[in-house]
């Protein structure tokens, strides 16, 4: 009987691994097929930047003046990664570096003229992506699956 019962345990045991592994795989497909759009529009463009790079100008699009703590939660880099990324983004004069009112070692990064317009070449692309993503899935079941991810997300931070 002991045998039997820790067979039927072993074996749902085995088919929620399988089960946790492919969730995961379908996790990074997505992740995965997303970016490679992205990296088309951006070759496309002729622009040279990263998709690491897009990310946070995309983070700026939508509001800038935020400091590096906000862009590295958004962005999920730590501080290391987005100050070489930010770098990068001031050497081709797409940002800049402000002191902040506040606290003068706080950095407030803000779009430049030239970094503003970059929105106009990118935001439109993305947003067909997005649009696209919107069409095969109902809202109803993104938001289940942006609360499922968050469980998991929580689960392990």
């Amino acid at each position: 009987m002991y045998l039997l019962l820790f067979g039927n345990i072993t074996k749902i045991m085995s088919q929620g691994l399988h089960l946790v592994e492919e969730f995961l795989k379908s996790v990074d497909k997505v992740k995965h097929a997303y970016k490679q759009m992205i990296l088309k529009v951006i070759r496309e463009s002729g622009v040279d930047i990263t998709y690491e790079m897009l990310e946070v100008m995309r983070i700026l699009w939508n509001g800038d003046g935020v400091n590096q703590q906000v862009l590295a939660n958004a962005t999920l880099k730590d501080k290391v990664s987005l100050t070489y990324l930010i770098d990068h983004l001031t050497k081709r004069n797409w940002v800049i570096r402000v002191a902040g009112k506040e606290d003068r070692r706080s950095k407030l990064i803000y779009l430049t003229e030239e970094g503003k317009s970059l929105e106009l070449i990118f935001k439109p692309h993305m947003e067909s992506i997005n649009l696209s993503v919107l069409n095969q899935v109902p809202p109803k079941e993104m938001e289940s699956a942006i609360h499922l991810l968050d469980k998991v997300s929580k689960e392990w931070t």
